[in-house]
């Protein structure tokens, strides 16, 4: 489905609700690929397709990239630095908040 479409969806489902903050781990493919390898367990039908999992992280991108109450957060570092970082940016929305 194109971007608008899934906006459309997107906004109908959350009845045109939306979150205070999103948080967006981004990671490379590949690295992705290989923890979801690492798990042992037999791939889904998306995680089978190289090419949707290209087309889903442009989408994601193009998305969010429109929005302001993204966090960006690199899923690369360590679940303690993306947790800091998490928490860093919940208590600046809060102290903007009225």
């Amino acid at each position: 489905l194109d971007i608008q479409m899934l906006t459309t969806i997107n906004q109908w489902a959350m009845n045109d609700r939306m979150p205070d903050l999103t948080f967006y781990l981004k990671i490379p493919i590949e690295t992705a690929y290989t923890r979801i390898k690492e798990r042992n367990m037999p791939l889904t039908s998306f995680e089978q397709e190289t090419t949707f999992m290209h087309r889903l992280v442009k989408g994601f991108d193009s998305l969010l990239a429109q929005r302001n109450n993204v966090v960006l957060l690199d899923a690369l570092q360590p679940f303690e630095t993306i947790t800091q970082q998490a928490l860093a940016a919940i208590e600046t929305f809060i102290a903007r908040t009225p």
